[in-house]
Protein backbone atom coordinates (compact mmCIF):
# COMPACT_ATOMS: atom_id res chain seq x y z
CA UNK A 1 0.00 0.00 0.00
CA UNK A 2 1.09 3.33 -1.12
CA UNK A 3 2.23 6.11 1.89
CA UNK A 4 -0.43 8.60 2.44
CA UNK A 5 0.23 11.92 0.14
CA UNK A 6 -2.47 14.26 1.49
CA UNK A 7 -0.87 17.07 3.53
CA UNK A 8 -1.83 18.31 6.12
CA UNK A 9 -4.05 15.12 7.30
CA UNK A 10 -2.32 12.92 10.41
CA UNK A 11 -0.85 9.43 8.72
CA UNK A 12 -2.81 6.17 8.82
CA UNK A 13 -0.23 4.12 9.41
CA UNK A 14 3.24 3.95 11.01
CA UNK A 15 6.35 3.37 8.59
CA UNK A 16 8.52 0.45 10.78
CA UNK A 17 12.02 -0.80 9.43
CA UNK A 18 13.15 -4.19 10.41
CA UNK A 19 17.04 -5.57 10.62
CA UNK A 20 16.98 -7.28 7.49
CA UNK A 21 16.48 -3.75 5.31
CA UNK A 22 12.68 -4.28 4.99
CA UNK A 23 10.92 -1.52 5.45
CA UNK A 24 6.76 -1.80 6.48
CA UNK A 25 3.64 0.53 7.51
CA UNK A 26 1.65 -0.63 10.37
CA UNK A 27 -1.94 0.91 10.93
CA UNK A 28 -1.94 3.50 14.08
CA UNK A 29 -3.71 0.61 16.36
CA UNK A 30 -0.31 -1.25 16.25
CA UNK A 31 1.65 1.59 17.75
CA UNK A 32 3.96 0.52 20.73
CA UNK A 33 3.11 -3.26 19.96
CA UNK A 34 4.86 -5.89 18.49
CA UNK A 35 4.72 -7.01 14.91
CA UNK A 36 5.98 -10.07 12.75
CA UNK A 37 8.36 -9.15 9.71
CA UNK A 38 7.41 -10.20 6.81
CA UNK A 39 9.96 -11.11 5.43
CA UNK A 40 12.01 -12.77 8.13
CA UNK A 41 9.90 -13.27 11.30
CA UNK A 42 11.71 -11.41 13.35
CA UNK A 43 9.63 -9.61 15.99
CA UNK A 44 10.02 -5.52 15.61
CA UNK A 45 8.54 -3.21 18.01
CA UNK A 46 6.13 -0.16 16.23
CA UNK A 47 6.82 3.13 17.29
CA UNK A 48 4.78 5.92 18.61
CA UNK A 49 3.32 8.13 16.22
CA UNK A 50 5.41 11.34 17.67
CA UNK A 51 8.30 9.22 16.44
CA UNK A 52 7.50 8.25 13.28
CA UNK A 53 9.58 9.74 10.17
CA UNK A 54 7.86 10.21 6.44
CA UNK A 55 8.33 6.97 3.86
CA UNK A 56 10.71 7.19 1.44
CA UNK A 57 9.93 4.12 0.05
CA UNK A 58 6.93 1.84 -0.81
CA UNK A 59 7.10 -0.43 1.91
CA UNK A 60 4.89 -3.12 1.94
CA UNK A 61 2.29 -3.84 4.30
CA UNK A 62 2.68 -6.17 7.03
CA UNK A 63 2.52 -9.92 6.73
CA UNK A 64 0.62 -10.08 3.14
CA UNK A 65 -1.27 -13.08 3.07
CA UNK A 66 -1.57 -13.71 7.10
CA UNK A 67 -4.05 -12.70 9.97
CA UNK A 68 -3.77 -9.15 10.42
CA UNK A 69 -2.91 -9.28 14.03
CA UNK A 70 0.33 -8.46 15.66
CA UNK A 71 2.74 -10.33 18.05
CA UNK A 72 2.20 -10.13 21.89
CA UNK A 73 4.28 -10.44 24.70
CA UNK A 74 2.76 -13.92 25.03
CA UNK A 75 4.39 -14.93 21.75
CA UNK A 76 7.93 -14.35 22.98
CA UNK A 77 7.17 -15.99 26.40
CA UNK A 78 5.74 -19.21 24.45
CA UNK A 79 8.92 -19.06 21.59
CA UNK A 80 11.32 -18.43 25.10
CA UNK A 81 9.42 -21.78 26.36
CA UNK A 82 9.24 -23.91 23.49
CA UNK A 83 13.37 -22.64 23.39
CA UNK A 84 13.73 -24.09 27.15
CA UNK A 85 12.11 -27.57 26.63
CA UNK A 86 14.21 -27.67 23.13
CA UNK A 87 17.50 -27.35 24.86
CA UNK A 88 16.22 -29.60 28.15
CA UNK A 89 15.33 -32.43 25.89
CA UNK A 90 18.70 -32.12 23.66
CA UNK A 91 20.20 -32.20 27.95
CA UNK A 92 18.73 -35.57 28.68
CA UNK A 93 19.37 -36.72 25.35
CA UNK A 94 22.66 -36.19 25.89
CA UNK A 95 22.82 -37.56 29.22
CA UNK A 96 20.88 -40.81 28.66
CA UNK A 97 23.28 -41.32 25.55
CA UNK A 98 26.33 -41.31 27.82
CA UNK A 99 24.88 -43.57 30.29
CA UNK A 100 24.27 -46.13 27.58
CA UNK A 101 27.53 -45.98 25.98
CA UNK A 102 29.34 -46.25 29.82
CA UNK A 103 27.00 -48.78 30.13
CA UNK A 104 28.02 -50.99 26.86
CA UNK A 105 31.91 -49.42 27.59
CA UNK A 106 32.09 -50.93 31.44
CA UNK A 107 30.50 -54.28 29.86
CA UNK A 108 32.98 -54.46 26.81
CA UNK A 109 36.05 -53.82 29.37
CA UNK A 110 34.59 -56.81 32.03
CA UNK A 111 34.28 -58.88 28.54
CA UNK A 112 37.97 -58.09 27.42
CA UNK A 113 38.74 -58.76 31.28
CA UNK A 114 37.47 -62.24 31.56
CA UNK A 115 38.53 -63.24 28.22
CA UNK A 116 42.16 -62.43 28.87
CA UNK A 117 41.86 -63.67 32.26
CA UNK A 118 40.98 -67.43 30.59
CA UNK A 119 43.60 -67.18 28.37
CA UNK A 120 46.06 -66.81 30.83
CA UNK A 121 44.66 -69.93 32.78
CA UNK A 122 44.58 -71.78 29.52
CA UNK A 123 48.43 -70.81 28.98
CA UNK A 124 49.30 -72.07 32.07
CA UNK A 125 47.38 -75.02 32.16
CA UNK A 126 49.07 -76.40 28.97
CA UNK A 127 52.91 -75.20 30.16
CA UNK A 128 52.30 -77.77 33.11
CA UNK A 129 50.89 -80.39 31.83
CA UNK A 130 54.03 -80.54 29.27
CA UNK A 131 55.78 -80.10 32.51
CA UNK A 132 54.47 -82.95 33.90
CA UNK A 133 54.83 -85.32 30.45
CA UNK A 134 58.71 -84.64 30.66
CA UNK A 135 58.88 -85.43 34.07
CA UNK A 136 61.82 -83.54 35.15
CA UNK A 137 62.27 -80.97 38.05
CA UNK A 138 63.29 -78.03 35.61
CA UNK A 139 61.01 -74.82 36.05
CA UNK A 140 58.60 -76.34 38.67
CA UNK A 141 58.90 -73.81 40.62
CA UNK A 142 58.01 -70.96 37.77
CA UNK A 143 55.23 -73.37 35.73
CA UNK A 144 53.27 -73.82 40.10
CA UNK A 145 53.68 -69.92 40.52
CA UNK A 146 52.73 -69.08 37.13
CA UNK A 147 49.28 -71.61 37.21
CA UNK A 148 48.65 -70.42 40.59
CA UNK A 149 48.30 -66.85 39.92
CA UNK A 150 46.54 -67.38 36.72
CA UNK A 151 43.68 -69.25 38.64
CA UNK A 152 43.44 -66.75 41.70
CA UNK A 153 42.53 -64.26 38.92
CA UNK A 154 38.79 -62.77 39.95
CA UNK A 155 38.59 -62.24 36.22
CA UNK A 156 38.76 -66.02 35.42
CA UNK A 157 35.68 -68.09 35.12
CA UNK A 158 37.30 -71.47 34.16
CA UNK A 159 39.19 -71.79 37.47
CA UNK A 160 37.95 -75.33 37.53
CA UNK A 161 40.36 -76.81 34.52
CA UNK A 162 43.62 -74.64 36.28
CA UNK A 163 42.99 -76.13 39.79
CA UNK A 164 43.07 -79.65 38.80
CA UNK A 165 46.16 -79.28 36.62
CA UNK A 166 47.99 -77.41 39.55
CA UNK A 167 47.11 -80.04 41.73
CA UNK A 168 48.80 -82.58 39.82
CA UNK A 169 51.66 -79.93 39.40
CA UNK A 170 52.09 -79.77 42.97
CA UNK A 171 51.93 -83.42 43.47
CA UNK A 172 54.26 -84.04 40.78
CA UNK A 173 56.44 -81.69 42.23
CA UNK A 174 56.40 -82.79 45.44
CA UNK A 175 57.84 -86.58 43.94
CA UNK A 176 60.44 -84.96 42.05
CA UNK A 177 61.63 -83.07 45.71
CA UNK A 178 61.65 -86.61 47.04
CA UNK A 179 63.23 -88.12 44.68
CA UNK A 180 66.20 -85.40 44.67
CA UNK A 181 66.52 -85.80 48.25
CA UNK A 182 66.59 -89.75 48.15
CA UNK A 183 69.84 -89.30 45.51
CA UNK A 184 71.13 -86.75 47.06
CA UNK A 185 71.05 -89.16 50.77
CA UNK A 186 72.36 -92.23 49.02
CA UNK A 187 75.26 -90.45 47.31
CA UNK A 188 76.11 -89.38 50.99
CA UNK A 189 75.73 -92.48 52.22
CA UNK A 190 78.03 -93.77 49.41
CA UNK A 191 80.59 -91.62 49.85
CA UNK A 192 80.77 -92.26 54.00
CA UNK A 193 80.73 -95.95 53.36
CA UNK A 194 83.36 -95.45 50.77
CA UNK A 195 85.65 -93.06 53.05
CA UNK A 196 85.09 -95.62 55.58
CA UNK A 197 86.44 -98.34 53.25
CA UNK A 198 89.50 -96.22 52.51
CA UNK A 199 90.67 -95.69 55.99
CA UNK A 200 90.09 -99.60 57.18
CA UNK A 201 92.60 -99.97 53.87
CA UNK A 202 94.85 -97.56 55.45
CA UNK A 203 94.95 -98.99 59.06
CA UNK A 204 93.20 -96.25 60.62
CA UNK A 205 90.46 -98.52 62.79
CA UNK A 206 89.16 -95.63 64.67
CA UNK A 207 88.07 -93.52 62.08
CA UNK A 208 86.79 -95.97 60.35
CA UNK A 209 84.73 -97.14 63.14
CA UNK A 210 83.15 -93.50 63.16
CA UNK A 211 82.60 -93.28 59.43
CA UNK A 212 80.39 -96.28 59.22
CA UNK A 213 78.04 -94.94 62.71
CA UNK A 214 77.78 -92.19 60.45
CA UNK A 215 76.91 -94.38 57.27
CA UNK A 216 74.45 -96.58 59.91
CA UNK A 217 72.80 -93.60 60.65
CA UNK A 218 71.91 -91.84 57.57
CA UNK A 219 68.79 -92.96 56.93
CA UNK A 220 69.42 -93.09 53.09
CA UNK A 221 72.24 -95.56 53.64
CA UNK A 222 71.71 -98.56 51.37
CA UNK A 223 70.92 -101.62 53.76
Amino acid sequence: MAPDDRQGDAPSKISVSCVCGKRLLAPLHYAGKHVTCPACDQLITVPLPATVRPATASPRLLAPGRPDTPSTDQDAGALSRRTLLGLWSSVVLVAVGAVVFIVWLSHATNEARIQQANERVAKAVAAAQNWIARGDAAAAESIENELTSATASEDATNKSDGAAVLEKTRAQRERLAEEARVQEGQHRAEKLFGDAKQQLENGKISETIQLLKHYVADPYALR
